[in-house]
C-alpha cells in the first residue's frame, strides 16, 4: 500500500504490515463518518476482512486563530468478526 499523497497512511501501513487497498478522504463536520460507512459497506461484501480508518486534522483553534493549532487523529481497525474485539457495535 502506498500513498504519495498521505504520508501518515503510507506509514502506518509499513509500521503495521498491512496490504490492501487505500482511500484518502477529506471531510468537514458534515461528512466525517463517511469513511466508516464506506468501510462497513465493504466489509459487508468480504466479512472476513479488516478495514483501518483513520482521521487526521490541524487547523486553527477557535480561541486563538494567530498562534495555536490543533493536530491529532484517530485510528480505528475494524472487522465483522467480534474475536479479540475491545469492543463491539452493531449497525
Amino acid at each position: 500500500m502506498a500513498n504519495i499523497h498521505n504520508a501518515t497512511t503510507f506509514q502506518l501501513a509499513q509500521t503495521l504490515d498491512l496490504h490492501g487497498t487505500s482511500i484518502f478522504l477529506i471531510v468537514n463536520h458534515q461528512t466525517a463518518l463517511q469513511p466508516l460507512l464506506l468501510a462497513w459497506n465493504d466489509l459487508q461484501f468480504e466479512p472476513n476482512k479488516h478495514a483501518l480508518i483513520g482521521w487526521a486534522w490541524e487547523g486553527p483553534t477557535q480561541k486563538n486563530p494567530e498562534d495555536k493549532w490543533l493536530e491529532g487523529c484517530v485510528w480505528w481497525l475494524v472487522s465483522t468478526q467480534s474475536e479479540g474485539a475491545l469492543a463491539k457495535s452493531v449497525l
